[in-house]
């Protein structure tokens, strides 16, 4: 089951901000997801809303970074 949830969260990521996301990325949002899950349990919404948005933006922003930072490394 969780294999599934996992494959379906990184999935969800990936829809969002194209295929930019591997590795540490892929682990970051299992684990910003199970943030999500607690935080709805626990009935608070806004700081399930907010970590969603922090992380969306965390990997619209720093993916394509991460991807130009790495091709500067393959020329040296």
């Amino acid at each position: 089951m969780l294999f599934f949830l996992s494959d379906k969260i990184s999935t969800f990521f990936n829809s969002l901000v194209g295929d930019m996301i591997e590795g540490t990325s892929t682990a970051a949002a299992i684990w910003s997801a199970g943030c999500v899950g607690v935080a709805v349990a626990m009935g608070r919404l806004e700081i399930a809303v907010l970590i969603s948005v922090f992380m969306v933006g965390i990997f619209y922003f720093v993916s394509p970074l991460k991807q130009k930072l790495s091709k500067d490394n393959d020329d040296v």
